[in-house]
C-alpha cells in the first residue's frame, strides 16, 4: 500500500481494515512517500514486483483509500486466480453507501477507458462467482508470476494498472514459459462476490491536478495500445464486452422486469430469475425474490428476500402473516430502501438459485 502520509484518517482506516483481516499468508508493507513531489507510483510498484519475483511470491497492490470487508479476502483472490487460471485478479468496488462503484474497466476501440458496474452478463460467463474482465483498477490488484510483468513508468499516476492488464491479455495470446517449467497464462479476472469500499472521492476533492494528470496518462495509454486493441476486442474470454456501449446495467434490467409484470407474466418471471442467478447487487436480488413471490406465490422467495435484506418491510410483513414464528433480525432504522448496512451485508452473501 502506497500513501502520502500514514497519519491521514483515510489511510488509517485502510490500514486498520487490512490488519483486521486474515494476513497469515501475507506480508503487509505500507510505503509512506511523505508527499514527495517526485514520487512515481509505477516505479514503486515495479520495485514490489521485483521484491516478490525474487522470492517467488505474488503481490497484491492496494490504494490507501480502500477498506477491506471480508476477513478472507486474500484467500478468495488466490482461489479466483487458480480457478480462472488468471495472473491478475481484482474484485468489486463499492462506495461507502454500499452502491456499486465499479467491477472492471472496459477499453473501447479508441483506447478510452470506461468504468463499468452491475452490467448484465449471461450466467454462463460467470465461473465460481467470478468473470474474466478487460482491465482492473490497482486499488485492489493481485499479480501472480511477478517476473513477467512490469509497470510502464511513462505514466504519471494513472492507467499503469490498465496497462499491466493489457500485458496479461497479450500473454494469453501466446503463453510464456517460466524457468521452472510452469506456463504463464495471463488473463484478468474479477471476484464478483468479494467487495471492498473504495473512497477515492475524498482524494479527487483534495487533488486539483487529478484530471489533467489522468488525461495525460489516458492519451499515452491510447497511443501505446492502439495496434493491439482490435485483437484485444476479439479475445474469446472478452467477447461478451464487445458491444459494451449497448449493454445495460442490472438497474435498468430490473426496472424493465417490473414493467413486464402486467404485460407478460412469464417474461417477468424469466427476467427476475435471471437477476437472482446473475446479479451481484444485493438490493436487486432481494427485490427480485420479492417480486417472484408476487408472481408465483412461493414462500421460499420471501425467505430468500429476507436472507439478503432483513429490513425488507413488505417481505417481513407477508412472511410473518404466512408463517408466524421467528424472522431474521432487522436493523432499527426508518429507511424506505436498503440502507448502507443492508447493501454491504446483502451484497457480500448472495444465495444462488
Amino acid at each position: 500500500m502506497c500513501c502520502p502520509d500514514v497519519r491521514r484518517l483515510i489511510t488509517k482506516r485502510a490500514i486498520r481494515s487490512v490488519k483486521a483481516s486474515n494476513l497469515q499468508r501475507a506480508e503487509f508493507i505500507v510505503i509512506d512517500n511523505n508527499y514527495d513531489s517526485g514520487f512515481n507510483h509505477p516505479t514503486v510498484m515495479n520495485r514490489m514486483l521485483s521484491y516478490c519475483a525474487e522470492r517467488d511470491m505474488s503481490v497484491i497492490f492496494l490504494d490507501d483509500d480502500v477498506e477491506i470487508l471480508d476477513a478472507d479476502w486474500i484467500d478468495r483472490l488466490y482461489e479466483v486466480s487458480d480457478n480462472m487460471r488468471a495472473d491478475i485478479v481484482g474484485c468489486r468496488h463499492i462506495f461507502e453507501s454500499g452502491e456499486p462503484n465499479h467491477d472492471g474497466i472496459w477499453i473501447d476501440r479508441d483506447g478510452i477507458s470506461h468504468l463499468w458496474a452491475d452490467t448484465v452478463i449471461d450466467c454462463d460467463k460467470i465461473i465460481d462467482n467470478s468473470i474474466y474482465v478487460p482491465t482492473l483498477c490497482s486499488a485492489v490488484l493481485m499479480v501472480r508470476n511477478c517476473n513477467v510483468y512490469h509497470f510502464d513508468t511513462n505514466y504519471k499516476k494513472y492507467q499503469q494498472d490498465l496497462d499491466i492488464c493489457m500485458q496479461a491479455w497479450q500473454l494469453t495470446m501466446g503463453a510464456v514459459p517460466r524457468a521452472e517449467g510452469r506456463v504463464v497464462k495471463g488473463k484478468v479476472a474479477c471476484a464478483l462476490d468479494l467487495m471492498v469500499i473504495h473512497n477515492y472521492r475524498y482524494y479527487i476533492k483534495k487533488t486539483a491536478a487529478v484530471f489533467s494528470t489522468f488525461l495525460h496518462d489516458q492519451a499515452y495509454f491510447a497511443r501505446k495500445w492502439a495496434a493491439f486493441i482490435p485483437e484485444f476486442h476479439e479475445i474469446e474470454e472478452l467477447l461478451h464486452f464487445k458491444n459494451f456501449n449497448q449493454n445495460i446495467g442490472w438497474h435498468a434490467f430490473y426496472n424493465t422486469a417490473t414493467q413486464f409484470e402486467l404485460i407478460d407474466k412469464e417474461k417477468a418471471i424469466e427476467m427476475f430469475k435471471k437477476v437472482t442467478r446473475g446479479c451481484y447487487n444485493g438490493q436487486f436480488v432481494s427485490g427480485a425474490y420479492y417480486h417472484l413471490y408476487g408472481l408465483e406465490g412461493r414462500v421460499e422467495y420471501l425467505q430468500k428476500c429476507l436472507s439478503i435484506n432483513p429490513c425488507h418491510k413488505a417481505a417481513r410483513r407477508l412472511l410473518s402473516e404466512l408463517t408466524p414464528g421467528e424472522l431474521p433480525p432487522a436493523y432499527e432504522c426508518n429507511y424506505r430502501r436498503n440502507c448502507k448496512h443492508c447493501n454491504l451485508i446483502g451484497g457480500s452473501v448472495l444465495p444462488r438459485s
